[in-house]
């Protein structure tokens, strides 16, 4: 099982998402924990070498299916055996697609230049 990395950025958008949906906080850690490279889908524009995948996640203690549920987008670097959370968002309140992107790119690269430290 492949080790699991939180960044400050990404406990942070935990931490808003269980405030908005605290009965779900158990469902929500098990999901980022039980996540793999063969999990959701493959998360468009970053080509063959980078492994970023969308989770799609309902909650049903709050009536809410994997279409209007929350979304995890997560970084797997398989060689290394780490998977890295980057973004949580409720699907409602998250904006475009391109804005989630812009921070999903902001995200890796602030990870990129943590690991060559």
């Amino acid at each position: 099982m492949s080790e699991t990395i939180l960044c400050e950025s990404f406990q942070k958008d935990l931490k808003a998402i269980v405030k908005n949906f605290p009965k779900a906080q158990k469902r929500i850690e098990q999901e980022i924990n039980s996540l793999s490279e063969n999990t959701g889908d493959r998360y468009p524009g970053f080509g063959e070498d980078i492994h970023v995948r969308k989770i799609r996640l309902g909650l049903p203690e709050y009536k809410l299916s994997k279409s209007d549920g929350l979304r995890i987008i997560c970084l797997f670097l398989i060689t290394k055996d780490k998977k890295i959370p980057l973004v949580i968002y409720h699907k409602k309140k998250a904006g475009r697609e391109q804005d989630i992107k812009k921070d999903i790119i902001y995200r890796l690269k602030q990870i990129v230049s943590s690991l060559d430290d």
